[in-house]
């Protein structure tokens, strides 16, 4: 109805966000249980840190991705600021933003054209994925995931994932997994998923859950080896970006695993 290019925008926003449906899931998961909002301004997550009390234009979705949406027609750049007790990673280039430990904030000028919404995932997290491109969540529901950790300056990250039918109220019965993720790269050299269930035979799926990619930001060291139950997995580095990228680990989120990196 606008055009190809409007088109053209407006796909590339649907799917980042159809992307994202298993951090959504999740953290409406959190706001059901503990009364967290969903959408945060920046205090609730940095409430000692006095400079971003104010801000009122850009705001946290759960604890861990950082928007500055673009309100004005033919903005083309917007200014952020990163609270420096963390690292912060742009989600589209997956590039470490730049840090200074010498202040509380960071204020920072941001390239914004119109198909670029300003997203950032927080250091320190883990966010799951699903990058394969489909029409609707339902056709979403086997499709494997993708694991983006974010390492903090201790290079190590932690992140939940949610799961259940996506359909009904089992999970009241206990028809569901909490998936806690954990990676430690400096001291233990492993990530881990610890799985919790309410009822263990629900969780009997071993299709259901893999993880076709892991893709590690901010790792500062090029791994020679990686393991997963003694078979070594395929991985590339690019050490300017500091990023690795793990492929088809063959595990599932919905059952616990440990995969070892040797430096």
């Amino acid at each position: 109805m606008f055009g190809e290019e409007t088109l053209q925008h407006l796909r590339k926003a649907a799917m980042a966000r159809y992307a994202l449906i298993p951090y959504w899931y999740t953290t409406f998961w959190v706001a059901s249980t503990t009364g967290m909002p969903i959408m945060r301004p920046m205090w609730m997550e940095f409430p000692t840190v006095k400079e971003i009390i104010s801000i009122d234009d850009q705001y946290l979705i759960g604890s861990d991705l950082l928007i500055k949406p673009i309100t004005s027609p033919g903005q083309t750049s917007t200014e952020v600021a990163f609270p420096q007790s963390s690292y912060w990673y742009d989600v589209d280039t997956m590039e470490r933003v730049a840090h200074s430990p010498t202040t509380d904030v960071l204020n920072l000028s941001v390239e914004a054209p119109l198909d670029k919404i300003p997203v950032y995932q927080r250091g320190g997290s883990i966010i799951s994925r699903k990058v394969r491109l489909r029409r609707s969540v339902p056709l979403m529901f086997v499709d494997p995931y993708t694991l983006y950790i974010a390492l903090d300056a201790n290079q190590s990250a932690n992140g939940i994932l949610y799961n259940d039918d996506e359909n009904s109220f089992s999970y009241e019965i206990g028809e569901y997994t909490l998936s806690s993720f954990s990676a430690d790269l400096a001291e233990s050299k492993l990530l881990k998923n610890n799985v919790s269930t309410g009822n263990p035979e629900w969780n009997n799926d071993e299709t259901r859950g893999m993880v076709e990619r892991i893709v590690i930001l901010g790792l500062e060291r090029t791994p020679s080896k990686i393991t997963v139950e003694g078979q070594d997995l395929v991985h590339t580095y690019d050490p300017q970006q500091m990023l690795l990228v793990i492929k088809k680990p063959n595990v599932s989120v919905m059952h616990q695993w440990e995969i070892s990196f040797d430096f």
